[in-house]
Formats: C-alpha cells, structure tokens, sequence
C-alpha cells in the first residue's frame, strides 16, 4: 500500500462504515478529525501531527485543502441522495439524544417531523463545497442565499469536485470493492461492518406529500450537484437520483417514518 489515503467525510454518507472498515484492514486505529481538532493540531502540532501524516488512512469532517496538510496523496469524498442523507441525521440526532438520556430522551424533539425539517438549513452538502469561493471559512457561516446562480455554482463545485482523487456515490460496500481493487485497502483483510440507522417509528405530523415537497426544496441545490457528480465520474454513471416513491418508501420502512 503505497499511498497515504484521506477521506474527506461529509455526515451521513456511510462515511462510518468505510472508515472502521478501511481502518481494521490496515490494522491501524482510527485517525479522525473535526474542524475543531484539525485546527488545534495545525496550531499545535507537536508530535501528534506526525501521528496522522504517517497514517496509512486519514478521515474526517474536514476539507480537501486540510487534507493536503497531512501528507495525502489520495483524497477521496463520498456523497449521497441528499434526501437521505437529511432523514439519516434526523434519525441520527433523535436516536442520539435518546441514548444520552437527556432533554427528549423519550420522546420526538420537535412538533412534527416537518418542523424538524425546517429548522435545518438547507443545501449543506453544496455549501460545504463552496465554501472556498465563498471566501468563508466555517460551514456555518456559507449560507447559500435563496436566489443564487445554480448554473455558476455547478462550474464551481464541478472544478472543486475535478481536485479529488475520486468522488463516490455508490453503495457503501461498493465503494469498499473499489478501494481495494486500487489496491489502497488490503482486499484480504476487508470486513465491512455496517453502520446501521435506527429504525424510529415516528409520527410525521404531515402527508406523505407535505413531507416530500420540503425535502425536495430544502435540497433542490444539493440535488444538483449530486446529479453533477453521478455524470462527470464513470463509476457513478449507473446510479441516479432517487424517484419521489422510493423516497416515500424508504422513509416508511427505514426510518419507520408514520404519515397522517
């Protein structure tokens, strides 16, 4: 394995799973980073840096840029249907603030699944990508205005997109094959071991439609770029976007998302 390997993890794309797999295969702990702590190691560095640059497999929630700064030769990223990725941190934030026992620990968060929904700020997927010609440098401050240029920001998430070694949208344990056929990744070690969501049983609060149509427009950019993405890379070419009724049906029987 002559390359050292970044993945840059955007939330809820089945990042987990490729890095505890990855890991376990080249029998190395986890070397996983946030902007928080990616900021006080380049502040910081001591000898912990060396740690990560010497690291076979590198993740995190982190950028390309950061990545370079860690001694990657091969920087690859992973997206996903964005409506999926919205009702997989759903699930996630509901079932972690179960486990923590804390405030909504036995119950729904909020009032309806719907004004979950809203509450979250929508595109983030093509915000973080952005970010750069933003000129802004946290996520929480690139906010995609509501009237934008989507055919410039495609240029430019296209020309970002062309700097990764590779940009995944594919199953979880395709992407895995893949790696290892590239030989990055031990083949003869591999176990994946997935990551699954919980599934919730919770009411909506709205119809089937109601609940679609926000998340359709809450993700109308980011749906973009994902289609931008399955075109310009060959491996993804097969794939597409997510038909309005298998949506529907994976939050019924996934997420065990109850409809009034």
């Amino acid at each position: 394995m002559g390359k050292n390997v970044g993945f840059v993890h955007l939330a809820k794309t089945g990042g987990t799973t490729v890095t505890v797999s990855c890991c376990r295969a080249l029998g190395q702990k986890r070397k996983h980073l946030n902007g928080r702590k990616f900021s006080d190691l380049i502040n910081d560095p001591g000898d912990k840096i060396n740690l990560y640059r010497k690291a076979s497999f590198v993740s995190g929630h982190i950028y390309r840029e950061d990545m370079l700064k860690l001694d990657r030769n091969f920087i690859f990223t992973i997206l996903r249907d964005p409506r999926e990725r919205y009702l997989s941190l759903f699930a996630f934030d509901l079932s972690r603030s179960r486990r923590s026992k804390g405030k909504y620990a036995k119950g729904f968060p909020f009032k309806c699944f719907l004004t979950y929904l809203r509450s979250m700020r929508a595109n983030k997927m093509t915000e973080f990508f952005l970010r750069k010609s933003l000129k802004k440098e946290s996520i929480s401050s690139c906010a995609i205005p509501e009237t934008v240029d989507l055919e410039n920001i495609l240029k430019v998430v296209g020309e970002e997109f062309q700097k990764f070694d590779l940009v995944y949208a594919d199953l979880v344990e395709n992407i895995l094959i893949d790696l290892c056929d590239r030989e990055l990744i031990p083949s003869s070690k591999m176990v994946s071991k997935n990551h699954s969501e919980t599934n919730l049983r919770i009411e909506a609060g709205g119809s089937e439609k109601d609940c679609l149509d926000e998340l359709n427009r809450l993700t109308n950019i980011d749906s973009s770029v994902y289609n931008l993405a399955l075109d310009m890379f060959p491996k993804t070419a097969r794939l597409k976007l997510k038909s309005d009724e298998a949506v529907i049906d994976r939050m019924k029987k996934h997420f065990g998302i109850r409809f009034s």
